[in-house]
């Protein structure tokens, strides 16, 4: 939507400072203190800052369990920007990916595979004394995957019109995660409660392990996908391709998934080489895949 300032002023500074105020962005002076990392680049490090004008200042969080509204939002932003303004898909994904590797792989290797990320609901209070860095990894870079995650759900054109109907409905105002969850329900007609407790209420996310082999007596692809972490089960779309023989064209599949196990049955042509899941990056989820030793026989 338009900016909910007239103009602009942006302000130099020598420290490792970026902070935005209405109308007023302070960015560092020197680009080489920036760190080696493509979501620390000048250029997504100002789209976050300047994203700010529109969510954290144009609409205001309520309380710290809504700070995601403003952090979430403006790491989704700087991304999008080079993934739409700049017309760089590839640094989109990449930082999608590195902030899916600090949320897995980096926190379980420091961690271990018992200390759970809190929920984003949580705010400030994501960090502890063995979890300092919780509250930058949960709101703002599991906030950003979110609303990716959402954008998959939803589709480009929903989407889109939901968060340009949020952010002027609400601008000057104070908001929680239930108004912002509302104005997309009432945008696309979806009951979007399950996605929003999955995704902002409950802490850590899917560890999915799944097994897929090939059934030459009804051609299909048995895809088991189980949900191995502690608790219920979460639910998401999981897309699933099929590759056949060179020069086949691969079977896409979407699937709801909504139970712990969970068992497809997918047609497929008489030779089966290949299984993605989540090619796309659609879901922020371990995701452990083992395939039948018995595929080379079709």
């Amino acid at each position: 939507g338009p900016p909910p300032a007239r103009q602009f002023h942006a302000l130099e500074t020598p420290e490792d400072t970026y902070i935005a105020y209405p109308g007023m962005i302070h960015m560092m002076l020197r680009e080489d203190r920036v760190q080696g990392r493509p979501d620390f680049s000048p250029h997504v490090l100002r789209a976050h800052e300047i994203s700010h004008q529109w969510f954290g200042l144009g609409v205001d969080n309520a309380t710290y369990h809504d700070a995601w509204l403003g952090e979430g939002f403006a790491d989704f932003c700087s991304i999008w920007y080079r993934q739409a303004g700049c017309k760089d898909a590839k640094t989109y994904l990449d930082v999608l990916s590195k902030w899916r590797t600090d949320l897995l792989e980096n926190r379980r290797f420091a961690l271990g595979e018992n200390q759970q990320a809190g929920p984003i609901w949580l705010g400030a209070r994501t960090n502890s004394s063995t979890t300092p860095d919780d509250y930058s990894l949960v709101v703002y870079e599991k906030g950003a995957w979110v609303l990716h995650m959402l954008r998959s759900v939803l589709g480009e054109e929903a989407f889109w019109k939901s968060v340009r109907s949020y952010g002027l409905e609400h601008r000057y105002k104070s908001v929680d995660t239930s108004d912002f969850r509302k104005t997309v329900e009432r945008q696309t007609g979806r009951n979007l409660e399950r996605f929003f407790y999955d995704w902002t209420e409950r802490p850590g996310h899917p560890i999915l392990e799944v097994n897929s082999d090939y059934l030459p007596e009804t051609k299909q692809a048995r895809i088991v996908v189980k949900q191995t972490q502690n608790g219920e089960a979460f639910h998401f779309p999981l897309q699933v391709v099929l590759h056949g023989a060179k020069g086949a064209k691969p079977v896409v599949h979407r699937q709801e998934i909504a139970a712990k196990e969970q068992t497809l049955f997918i047609p497929v042509a008489d030779v089966l080489t290949r299984v993605e899941v989540d090619p796309d990056q659609a879901v922020l989820a371990d995701i452990k895949e083992k395939k039948s030793r018995d595929w080379w026989l079709y």
